[in-house]
């Protein structure tokens, strides 16, 4: 629909602006799509993090970022959908598409909302790590596996119990040598808790974050896909005819 000129009914120039507003917007919200879904498989299947939570029995964590990577596939296959909508014209395609760009969404504030709540520093997951621990240094002298994991992430995080050294003297459990800098010798002052806390937040943060930009950005794209389509509606209604084709030859 090429060669606007003033004659134009205004109706018609806002079509225009809104079907390649769409156009854009489609690329843009695949391409970030792409990068949600990109940083997804990533954190879940990085050995040496998925290691982490795999041993620690941290599943929560993985459940915002399934909900993110499911957002980030629909969004992927919708963004096809809208572009095809914003070059035919066509107001059923562009109800249907604005309906699921909704359902996105909220897909992607629910997922965003859980992955804070559970994979950020002071989050409900900081306090779950402080009892789990606990736990660990309480059973690591009759189970090997859980020892095993509390001195991998001491050693390879840089902490030492939950709170501090403190936890295994309280136990009259000896400080293990995990607990100390391999090239200082000085103990690690972070408590495992704290270090794990911000280790999550350091994954969490920058999928939240581009998932967050795509659900902003996805508030004018669904009032864009509504509008156009409402306008179109509005021509049929008044009896005109409205063919795309005719007006880029014109």
């Amino acid at each position: 629909m090429a060669g606007v000129g003033s004659g134009w009914p205004k109706s018609e120039r806002a079509l225009l602006c809104m079907k390649y507003f769409l156009f854009v917007f489609n690329v843009l919200s695949f391409l970030t799509a792409v990068v949600i879904l990109t940083l997804g498989l990533w954190i879940r299947y990085d050995w040496d993090f998925k290691h982490y939570i795999l041993e620690l029995r941290l599943y929560q964590f993985w459940t915002g970022v399934y909900i993110l990577i499911a957002a980030a596939s629909i969004v992927m296959a919708i963004s096809f959908l809208g572009c095809c909508g914003a070059i035919m014209e066509n107001p059923t395609v562009l109800g249907l598409y604005g309906v699921l760009l909704i359902v996105c969404f909220l897909l992607e504030i629910a997922g965003v909302a859980y992955l804070l709540n559970n994979g950020t520093l002071w989050s409900n997951v900081t306090w779950w790590l402080r009892d789990r621990f606990y736990e660990l240094i309480y059973v690591s002298d009759t189970n090997a596996r859980e020892a095993r994991i509390l001195r991998i992430i001491q050693e390879e995080i840089g902490c030492c119990g939950s709170y501090s050294s403190l936890d295994y003297i309280r136990v009259y459990k000896p400080v293990p040598n995990e607990c100390r800098d391999k090239a200082t010798g000085n103990e690690y002052l972070d408590g495992c808790y704290i270090r794990m806390s911000r280790y999550l937040e350091e994954r969490s943060g920058w999928i939240a974050g581009i998932s967050l930009f795509l659900a902003v950005l996805q508030i004018f794209g669904i009032t864009a896909s509504l509008t156009m389509r409402h306008t179109l509606r509005k021509l049929e209604s008044e009896g005109k005819v409205y063919n795309p084709v005719k007006k880029s030859k014109a």
